[in-house]
């Protein structure tokens, strides 16, 4: 795990030196402290900072070259069928001078060309420069679970893992035509980010550029592919769990050991459950108490950690941990951060690099398996009425009198299999904000691959809210110089889960699938209790002045009255009701504060 810089210079090539590379780099210094590195010629310049996992010596330093010179990559990441790769790479008589799996990638990419993008099992984002061919390559992994970013100044292009890393280079703007976006779902998903003219790489795309400047960009995966093939009805739950079980133990791969993000709930208890049985592991497993909170899961962390015998790390954390906290976060997260706990995220991870700089985590087992409350709505899919008016083309047919005029525009304004992942209702929303023009076109431009209600909301769910996911514990851990490894955020359980019918992963509960096989390790009252997530009691911590009251302030002062785009009178009415308790305002109150804070770090700081 690392952090990658870039600059391609197609004309004015007094942007290509290596102060510039230096100064991108020093500013994700904290994504590889281990070791750094520069590589510049007269087009191309590439910057490295390691965070060393695999092959701790120096033969892992980056930029790395391949044995002819000719070849030359950063790259950010694991690739954990690497020593297959090797061992064919060999057959086909390639040297190696290193154990890492960057020079595997290296060789594959030598050998292959861009198709050794179908080869990887990993997270990764990578450039490499060809210079024989004169080509840049830009990739990222298949689900986007490594981050690139990248703009364009001047016919020259600027990469990096993190967008703090250009802030000498472009002066930071507001993307103001992704407002309606980042408030109603609390992310900007797809190519567009909420700065100005800074994109991200989409994930399961590449870029290639000559020595002239850009020449294409291609989707080499589509994770919704194999939910437009008809659902299959056979279900093969050992094959799923060997497939499961063989992705959780490649992902311990490391020199420097492991440990586990143990919450309590499903997932992570499932992890840690098969490595401990299956595999045999001594484990070490880190969890977050939550201070004087009903929804607090150490009861099950602790039942796992005794279970399983872990040597377990418990760190009792409350509204001031948070408060104190979220600035610093949201300067490492980049965006605006959205669940508020993400904080408490960067904190245990600074726990936990004590013990190894490699954390297993659960992400991605919900949009794999169909476990949010979401899903339930499914098993009425039939019954749904905003699908069912826009599916059938009926809106149009309701007449246009006063009294109708609200349902008729709310049916409107619902983006079926996209608003069940919003943070707004959409009445609720309109109150709130000014003048925001709808953009969701990347959004949109997923589901409406789909016709059934089911497809369109796993499709939503596994490109725009898992992306969000990955890149919050992407910057929450790298913030603490932490590798995170997301073992159910396989390509390859992807492609095999979605061929199957939504109905046998929501049926009888929500993550049926996952659920099952967790009764090999788990009482069905640890499995099949309500779920929970990472519920940290914000509205109480709201009203705490040793909490998170104070952040109100951010909500009173001059520079939010002058925002053009909030209706403050209405927020001013949901900060009244959550004080005096008349209401639970929490979740729409901290998503603005979550943008004022960005908002004030990237966009007003001079």
């Amino acid at each position: 795990m690392c952090g990658i810089a870039a600059i391609l210079a197609f004309d004015d090539k007094t942007v290509l030196n290596k102060c510039t590379l230096e100064n991108m780099t020093k500013e994700i210094n904290h994504r590889g402290p281990d070791d750094e590195g520069f590589y510049l010629n007269d087009w191309v310049g590439f910057g490295f900072k390691r965070l060393s996992i695999i092959d701790t010596s120096y033969d892992g330093h980056q930029p790395m070259s391949d044995t002819t010179a000719n070849y030359v990559i950063v790259f950010n990441g694991e690739i954990y069928n690497y020593r297959l790769l090797k061992e064919e790479l060999i057959k086909k008589n390639y040297k190696f001078k290193s154990n890492t799996d960057t020079e595997v990638l290296l060789n594959a990419y030598v050998e292959w060309g861009s198709s050794c993008l179908l080869k990887l099992e990993g997270m990764f984002s990578f450039i490499i420069y060809d210079k024989i061919n004169e080509e840049v390559i830009a990739a990222r992994d298949h689900l986007g679970i490594k981050p690139l970013y990248y703009f364009s100044k001047n016919k020259s292009y600027f990469f990096a893992s993190e967008i703090k890393a250009f802030r000498n280079l472009i002066k930071f703007e507001l993307n103001d035509k992704q407002l309606y976006e980042q408030f109603l779902y609390a992310y900007v998903s797809g190519q567009n980010t909420i700065f100005k003219n800074i994109f991200r790489l989409k994930p399961g795309t590449f870029m290639k550029f000559n020595k002239q400047g850009f020449v294409c960009e291609n989707q080499y995966y589509n994770i919704n592919n194999a939910l437009m093939n008809k659902p299959s009805s056979s279900l093969n739950l050992e094959e799923i769990k060997n497939d499961i079980n063989e992705s959780i133990f490649k992902h311990t791969m490391s020199d420097v050991g492991y440990n586990i993000q143990l919450s309590g709930g499903v997932d992570s208890s499932y992890i840690t459950a098969v490595l401990s049985k299956e595999y045999r592991q001594t484990l070490n497993t880190y969890s977050i108490k939550l201070e004087n909170s009903i929804s607090d899961e150490s009861k099950y962390q602790n039942i796992v950690s005794e279970k399983y015998n872990t040597v377990h790390h418990s760190y009792t954390l409350g509204g001031k941990d948070l408060r104190e906290s979220c600035i610093k976060a949201t300067w490492h997260y980049d965006i605006p951060l959205v669940h508020p706990p993400s904080a408490l995220l960067m904190l245990l991870c600074s726990h936990s690099r004590s013990n190894s700089k490699v954390i297993l985590t659960g992400e991605g087992s919900d949009e794999l398996f169909g476990g949010y409350n979401s899903f339930k709505t499914l098993k009425l899919y039939k019954y749904n009425i905003p699908y069912f008016f826009q599916h059938y083309g009926l809106i149009d047919i309701i007449p246009n009198i006063p009294a109708l005029n609200n349902i008729k525009n709310s049916l409107h304004s619902f983006s079926v299999g996209i608003d069940q992942s919003s943070y707004f209702p959409y009445q609720k929303f309109k109150s709130l904000f000014n003048g925001l023009n709808k953009d969701i076109a990347y959004r949109e431009s997923v589901v409406n691959n789909f016709d059934q209600l089911a497809d369109k909301v796993f499709a939503s769910f596994q490109t725009s809210y898992l992306n969000f996911l990955l890149e919050r514990q992407d910057k929450m851990s790298m913030a603490m110089s932490v590798e995170a490894r997301v073992p159910f955020s396989n390509h390859l359980l992807f492609d095999k889960l979605n061929k199957i019918s939504f109905k046998k992963k929501i049926k009888p509960v929500p993550k049926a699938i996952l659920k099952k096989l967790a009764e090999q390790y788990f009482d069905k009252s640890f499995i099949y209790r309500k779920k929970n997530g990472f519920n940290v009691p914000i509205g109480s911590w709201l009203r705490d002045e040793n909490g998170l009251k104070p952040l109100f302030d951010f909500l009173t002062d001059k520079t939010f009255r002058e925002r053009g785009f909030y209706n403050h009178k209405n927020i001013y009415s949901l900060v009244d009701k959550h004080l005096s308790r008349n209401e639970n305002n929490s979740i729409y109150l901290t998503n603005i504060i979550n943008f004022e804070i960005w908002h004030r770090i990237f966009i007003d700081a001079k």
